[in-house]
Formats: structure tokens, sequence, C-alpha cells
């Protein structure tokens, strides 16, 4: 499948910094309240004083961070003394915050606010855990309330640079964090927070010369990770798929980079796959390439691979026509540039050349140029607007062009369970066709439209963990005929095994053209290992 038409039809990451931005705000889930504890002793009337010795425990208790003891303290004082509920639920609230225990945390800190309406510290709190739960435009009006009650608030300031920087506004992010630090240079937060923008912004070069030009703890953690992610590599793929023309198509792929640069990475790859189909020779295909990748500021980057490959097979077993080739070889290229001129904007533009891992069309030697072109545009922090443009001209003096546009939502609800987990609903609509419709050996060119809702859920399972399932249920239809239903199902997960190695692998299954550009009813799988010299 072509970049631009898989962008808009597979539910592919549109925004590089994406994944990394949700990797860092990951929260647990609400914990179970274990700090509930009964009236110590049979009170007949309220005992202030001994609850007011419990409660200087409870603050030292809290700022020690013992933050669950701290909690059965503060209980312990209000059970001794109940009126003190009404005025010390923002400290509480705090400490189920700090113990990963966020409900709880937010019925105290409303609590607070009915009896004190104008505490600041209540609403910061609240809009941490909005946050928290991915409501990052809500959180941001409420921290922004809280600005504009007391523009002095530091915490609150952080609290909106740090939302604004998880929805992906990075630029805007590292404006608002360095206004804080033009107020007060000695901020650690703000600039750890500044360097955590311009590093997702692309700028990794930028956001390492922050860290060794101020050495400090909060820095380092980053800057060390960002030197993780460019340590030399190694990976193995392999993939396995089977269509309902009962090609069986088998890869090995192998893959080595280094980063000469912090803006750079440089690859060899290495692949050997086998293409089978009753009734025809088996296909035995290696290749060669070269990938260089670029970012040269926060606005582009660009990437291109060169390569060469050799499909071999027994041309005696094709039988006389004539237009069956001895041998097939071919030079490839892949070259993309990825624009981001704003924030929550991405236009990727892109040309390539390659082969089709059909038996026929590379016994026939058909090969394709292709134009594609890309448009992502975030509307909210959670409603992302996608378009793909492509072209393609084949070797047979045959073409295609393809479009494709769906909106992705990611609604803030979440199922009652203990695990990490976030929902995508993804709706859209393909269009793809051929110039001549007669069979060239590749994917039986004709036109088609398809309309879809995808629905889609990623879980955390640990910070090692994680999952994605994914169901697409598709209305169709081809040339003038009648429309009918298909449907996809996918599923992955990836495991950071230890260190620097890692394991992803994956599942498809699909009977619809768009999703399956090589065949019609797809079923396959991959498996990747990888390892970082870290």
């Amino acid at each position: 499948m072509t970049r631009a038409i898989a962008l808009a039809l597979a539910c592919a990451t549109l925004f590089a910094t994406t994944t990394d931005v949700e990797a860092k705000r990951l929260r647990r889930p609400q914990a179970s309240d274990t700090t509930r504890v009964a009236i110590p002793d049979p009170v007949i009337a309220p005992d202030l004083p001994r609850a007011l010795a419990v409660l200087d425990s409870a603050r030292a208790a809290a700022a020690a961070d013992r933050h669950k003891d701290a909690i059965r303290l503060y209980r312990r004082a209000i059970a001794f003394y109940p009126p003190l509920a009404d005025d010390i639920g923002v400290e509480l609230g705090n400490q189920y915050t700090w113990s990963d225990q966020p409900d709880s945390a937010m019925i105290w800190y409303r609590s607070h606010l009915e009896h004190h309406p104008e505490d600041l510290d209540s609403k910061i709190g609240i809009a941490r855990l909005t946050s928290w739960r991915d409501d990052l435009d809500q959180a941001e009006r409420l921290y922004d309330e809280v600005i504009v009650a007391d523009s002095a608030r530091t915490d609150a300031r952080l609290g909106k640079a740090q939302v604004v920087n998880w929805s992906g506004r990075h630029r805007k992010a590292a404006s608002l964090y360095s206004g804080i630090l033009a107020d007060e240079p000695d901020e650690m937060e703000a600039r750890a927070g500044l360097m955590q923008a311009v590093r997702w912004m692309g700028l990794a070069d930028s956001a390492v010369a922050m860290a060794d030009s101020t050495p400090a703890p909060p820095l380092d953690a980053i800057k060390t990770e960002i030197l993780h992610e460019r340590a030399p590599g190694v990976s193995y793929t392999y993939e396995q798929n089977k269509d309902s023309d009962d090609i069986r198509r088998r890869y090995h792929t192998f893959r080595g980079g280094f980063s000469p640069d912090l803006m750079t990475r440089a690859s060899g790859i290495y692949g050997h796959a086998r293409f089978e189909q009753p009734a025809r020779p088996e296909v035995s295909r290696d290749w060669l390439g070269a990938v260089l990748e670029r970012r040269f500021s926060a606005t582009w980057a660009a990437s291109a691979t060169a390569g060469y490959q050799w499909n071999s097979y027994d041309r005696a077993a094709l039988g006389p026509e004539s237009f069956w080739l001895d041998e097939f070889n071919l030079f490839t290229f892949d070259a993309y540039a990825t624009l981001t001129p704003r924030d929550w904007t991405r236009i990727d533009v892109g040309v390539s050349r390659g082969s089709i891992d059909n038996p026929d069309a590379i016994f026939r030697g058909i090969w394709r140029n292709e134009l594609s072109a890309g448009l992502d545009r975030r509307l909210r922090s959670n409603l992302l607007w996608v378009s793909g443009f492509e072209a393609a001209w084949y070797s047979d003096d045959n073409s295609s062009l393809g479009f494709a546009t769906r909106i992705a939502w990611e609604p803030l609800w979440r199922l009652p369970i203990d695990l990490s987990h976030k929902f995508t609903s993804s709706t859209g609509f393909g269009y793809y066709g051929y110039k001549r419709t007669t069979d060239g050996g590749y994917y039986d060119p004709r036109q088609y439209l398809s309309f879809h809702e995808e629905l889609a859920i990623a879980m955390t399972f640990s910070p090692r963990v994680r999952g994605r399932l994914a169901g697409r249920l598709s209305l169709d239809k081809e040339n003038g005929d009648d429309w009918f239903w298909t449907g996809r199902f996918e599923a992955s997960a990836t495991w950071a095994i230890y260190r620097g190695l890692g394991l992803s692998a994956g599942y498809t299954n699909a009977n619809s053209r768009l999703d399956s550009r090589p065949g019609y009813e797809i079923d396959g799988f991959y498996i990747t290992l990888d390892y970082l010299f870290w």
C-alpha cells in the first residue's frame, strides 16, 4: 500500500511526535483506596486537640512524600473532628493525587471548592487531574481561569504549558516555558519543559545543548532518552500474508542504522522474499537499500531510500507467451519531505519507484512510479482530520489515481477497568481507480469507492508492554456494481524486553480492496525483533 492512501485509510500515526507525547503522559488508572479507616475510638464529642495533633503528623508525612501514610493520618484527624474536612480537603486531594488515586482526589478537590469557591489550589488540582484524563482542552481552560485570577501563579503557568505541550502544540509550549523562565530563570521544571518541547519539535541537537549548558538531573534524564533513541540499532522482521488469489508472500528484512549526528540517521537494508501461487513458478526476490533521514529544522525533514532488487524464477515454467521476461531486476527509490509549518499541521510529499508483489506482474516486468501527498490537521487535541492523494504511472502504460480523507476522534470515555487504555474512532471515505481496466497481472484494476468506520483501542499493560485492537466496517462499490460490505481486523503489540531489546508483532485480516492493495481478502502477520546498542 502506498504512503498517501495508507495514511488516510490505515489509521497510521500521523504526527511524528504523538506517540512520544502520549508515552510521557501515561498515568496508572485509579488505584484501590486502601487508606480508609474507621473512627479510631468511640468519640462522644469532637476532639479538636487530638485532631490537630494528628493533622500535624499528616502534614509531616506529606512533606516527606509518604503520601499513603499522610492520607491515613488526614482521615484519622477528620474522624476525630469532622468539621476539619471543610478546610483540609485540598491537602487530602493533593495526597490522593500523588498516590495515584485521581478519582478520590477529584472528590476532595470539588468538596473543598464547595466551601471555598475561590481556592486556586483546588482549581489547579482539578485542572491537573483533568489533563491526566486526556481532556486537554478543558484542562487548558481551567488553568487559564487560575492565571486570570492570579497571573503570578507559577504552578498554573507550568500546568498550562505542559498541557499545551502534550496536545502537540510544541511551538506554543516553548513560548510559554520561555515566558516563565524570563520571570524565574531558576525554575527547573520550566527549563525541563522547554527542553521537552524543543525535543518534540524534532530539534534533538538544541535539546541536548540545553542539558549540556545547564546540567541538572531532569535535563540529564531527557538527554539520556534522546541519546538512547539515536543509538546504533539492528532489527529483523518476518512478514507473511496470503490473499484470495492464493498468492502467499514471505518476507525477511534485516536493517541496521546509526546516527552520525543528532539530526541524521543512516541505515542499510537487506531483504529476501518469496512469492508463491498455484500454476506459477515461485519467485525469489533479494534487495539491498540505503536510507538517509535528516531533520533540517522544526519546519521540515526529509528521507530518501535508494535500492536495487533482483527477482529470479523458472522462466521455462511460464510457457511461450511473449510478454514473459527471462529476468526482472529493478532500481528502486523512495523520497519524501515532511513539512510542519505550524503547530497541529503536517504536510507530506513523496515520490517513489518500485515493483509490485504479484508474480504475474513480476513475470511481465511491470513497475510503477508514484507521486503522493498528505495533509494532516488537528482540529482539537483529540480530533484529527487527515487527507491523502496519490497518482501512479505503470510501465505497461496504465495509470491510477487515489484519494482518501478521514476524521479521527479520541473520545474521553474509558471503560471501568484497571488498565490504561484509549479509544479512537475513524470515519472516512476513499477512492481508487485505474485509467485502463485490463488485467496487467496486478491488483485487478477497476474503480473503487469506500466509506468506512473504524474503532480501535490502545492499551498499556505496563511501561514495557502495549497492545492495540482495531476493527473496520466498510461500504464499498466496484465500478457500477451494487454496494457491498467489507471488513478489516488487526491486532498488534509491542514489548520492551530488556534495555535495548524489543519485540513487536501484528496480525491483519481484511477483505477490502482498498485496505489490501496487493490482493483481495488478505490474511497475514508480522513479527519484529530490534535491538539498540545502548
